[in-house]
């Protein structure tokens, strides 16, 4: 199984309001004094981990969140991390008896390092859509908002999908129910809703623009109606995509043997559903490409913790050191190319995955484009493009405005 490094390990939904700086050593250990003050009754238990000091004078707070009550946790307010101002949201901590680690990133404050920090459980949202907590802060009408906002979008899309004709092609692509959300967002029940709201249209309308029918939509609302619902899902499998702003790489077909898998479309795979899958795509850059790497991400895996995810990898060399095999041809722009589930790989997935839950018991599986190399020098990156440094290949930079349009600084 590949092992190419990733700018992100687990998926947390939708981005938080603050975020650690990557690629920074620690330093040296923070001074400050941190303590929980556990609610009474609280599913929710948070054990600060540890503290340390990043450059560019950051310091991160480590801390663990572990589902101590009976229920599946969708989301939780955490308020009191050192030097933030806010409380702190965020999505699918799972399954009672797991625990996930987080990051609190905050640059360094003036005052005095003795102060002492205490954090605390505000709310806590289960995905039966119930929830716990006092509910005090505006994070907490915000995280409320999102659920709330996905659920309308669900219901509204199944409405359309009853109805019928063109109104499912209608609902969406008319206009747009709520603004769009403000700059920087606004922590309030109304900007959550339209947040939960958006983010199920997006998924939607990139369906619907990727395969060019509604035939997808299904599956894609079924997704939705399990992540926020205790709805157990009809027993399908179905792969999607997470579409970007104008994708490198395009997926034509997707075959398991002599069957046909649609993107977006449930069918009924089996315990070894994704036992020599062949997901063919065509090369959309125009320029050549030397490596690609195909990241696969098994969304029902953060009931147990974070989100498991593995790469399928054509060509090379690749930024991890992989060597281009002999039969991996670079690709030119238009033709086309096939990453592969053999059995290796399979094996491989199959013991990754089973050591936190079975590939047979899981119905969904998340494609993304995450890393192509080209032969100019350039490459695509988890959606930007980067530049190899000339001083030192190991190193990939962000193209900025200035000089030779390049920054060198890595990532």
């Amino acid at each position: 199984m590949s092992t190419v490094g990733k700018c992100i390990v687990f998926a947390i939904l939708i981005l938080t309001t603050s975020a650690p700086v990557l690629g920074q050593a620690e330093v040296e250990r923070a001074a400050w004094s941190v303590r929980y003050d556990e609610p009474s009754g609280s599913p929710l238990r948070v054990r600060v981990t540890g503290q340390r000091r990043g450059g560019r004078d950051y310091t991160t707070t480590e801390y663990t969140l572990e589902n101590t009550g009976g229920k599946v946790i969708w989301g939780a307010v955490i308020a009191g991390l050192p030097h933030l101002t806010h409380a702190k949201w965020q999505t699918t901590i799972g399954l009672a008896g797991g625990g996930r680690q987080y990051g609190s990133a905050v640059q360094d404050q003036a005052g005095p390092s003795d102060h002492e920090w205490t954090v605390t459980v505000d709310l806590v949202l289960f995905r039966d859509g119930t929830s716990w907590g006092p509910a005090a802060t505006p994070e907490a009408g915000f995280l409320t908002g999102i659920m709330r906002g996905m659920k309308e979008a669900v219901q509204e899309t199944r409405a359309a999908l009853r109805a019928g004709g063109d109104n499912l092609r209608t609902f969406l692509k008319g206009p747009q129910k709520y603004p769009g959300l403000h700059a920087p967002m606004q922590m309030n029940v109304e900007e959550g809703l339209a947040a939960g709201y958006l983010r199920v249209l997006r998924e939607l309308r990139a369906s619907l623009d990727s395969r060019g029918d509604t035939e997808g939509i299904d599956a894609v609302v079924s997704g939705f109606d399990r992540e926020i619902s205790e709805n157990a899902g009809d027993g399908l499998k179905y792969i999607t995509q997470r579409h970007g702003i104008r994708d490198p790489l395009k997926i034509i077909e997707i075959t398991q043997g002599s069957h046909k898998l649609g993107i977006d479309q449930s069918y009924d795979g089996g315990a070894e559903w994704l036992r020599g899958a062949r997901i063919t795509v065509r090369n959309d850059s125009g320029k050549t490409i030397n490596y690609a790497c195909l990241s696969l991400e098994f969304p029902e895996t953060r009931a147990t913790g974070n989100t498991l995810q593995s790469d399928l990898e054509y060509g090379g060399p690749s930024p991890g050191g992989r060597l281009r095999p002999v039969d991996q041809k670079p690709i030119g722009p238009g033709q086309v190319f096939a990453f592969v589930i053999d059995e290796k790989e399979y094996s491989s997935l199959k013991r990754f995955i089973g050591s936190h839950q079975p590939v047979e018991s899981l119905s969904r599986l998340l494609l993304s484009i995450d890393t192509l190399i080209f032969a100019d020098g350039t490459a695509w990156m988890t959606g930007a493009m980067m530049k190899q440094d000339p001083a030192d290949p190991k190193k990939w930079c962000r193209p900025v405005t200035g000089n030779d349009g390049w920054l060198y600084e890595g990532v």
